[in-house]
């Protein structure tokens, strides 16, 4: 909702990825002089951190940069739940490399995304069966391993920092959203330099409302990203990962609501599967707990 926003008051594609890099670059930083107590102790945080956010940052810059091109050139709804699968990924990787047990009602909730995914691919599936793969868009089946592959660096991140906070407990990857930001922005800007054309004004025709729209879900992601890293420190990575999927379930309510675009009812119907998965998810952990 937040990047058609920006589009109306004059954001272009080449100049919503530059600045959303820098404006989270920025926010980051600051959260991180915050916390740290000033900059001096920041410095230091980061001299001990340094090999468990440089991986961090490297994943934070697939993250990033996939989690921009997903919503960029492909429908907002099917990328999400692309996106989705990023528990499945965390849960192998967990039980690999952490030795996780995830409970069953876990192992439960995360078949029914999987299954929300191809509800959501039907239309898809049929025109491929009644015309023949000929027939299918072949760049958009090209695109949408960008949502794949994001998701799976969101799981493969999420393990990370639950691998740091139970074996570097001294590590902060706090600012690792400020060293990715840096990073994907670098990558995009040497992107538009090669491509053929007049050159890019990246601050041409911007007004006060993209900015406004910009710095709000710049606000809303730096506060998702840190409150994911310090829940990897005490829940296991497919249940982060679930908790995070409630940004697909209303991703799509947020956009009908301000523009009035319906997905449609395959996507809506694969919407209210994650989302009912998730709810019942959690009631059950209640039940769990009272047993």
């Amino acid at each position: 909702m937040a990047l058609r926003f920006q589009e109306q008051y004059g954001g272009t594609d080449e100049t919503i990825g530059f600045w959303r890099f820098i404006v989270s670059a920025a926010l980051t930083l600051v959260f991180g002089i915050v916390t740290a107590g000033g900059v001096s102790k920041l410095f230091s945080t980061l001299a001990s951190s340094a090999c468990g956010l440089a991986v961090a940052s490297a994943l934070g810059i697939c993250t990033q940069s996939g989690f921009y091109y997903s919503l960029m050139l492909l429908d907002p709804a099917k990328a999400f739940l692309f996106i989705s699968l990023s528990p499945v990924w965390a849960a192998i990787q967990g039980k690999l490399l952490l030795d996780d047990d995830l409970p069953q009602r876990t192992v439960v909730t995360m078949i029914v995304a999987l299954i929300s995914v191809l509800v959501a691919m039907v239309p898809d599936l049929l025109r491929l069966f009644e015309h023949g793969w000929e027939a299918a868009d072949g760049s958009e089946r090209v695109l949408l391993l960008i949502p794949f592959m994001t998701g799976f660096a969101m799981a493969t991140l999420t393990s990370w920092a639950r691998y740091c906070g139970t074996r570097w407990p001294e590590t902060d990857l706090t600012t690792t959203g400020f060293f990715a930001s840096l990073g994907s922005c670098a990558l995009f800007y040497a992107s538009l330099h090669r491509r053929d054309g007049p050159e890019i004004d990246l601050t041409g025709g911007l007004q006060l409302g993209f900015w406004g729209w910009l710095i709000l879900s710049k606000a809303g992601t730096t506060a998702f990203d840190v409150s994911m890293f310090h829940a990897a420190r005490h829940l296991k990575g497919a249940e982060v990962e679930l908790i995070m999927l409630g940004e697909a379930a209303f991703s799509p309510l947020w956009v009908f609501l301000a523009f009035g675009e319906t997905p449609t009812a395959w996507t809506l119907a694969a919407l209210g599967l994650l989302l009912l998965a998730l709810a019942g998810h959690e009631v059950a952990g209640m039940h769990a707990q009272q047993a």
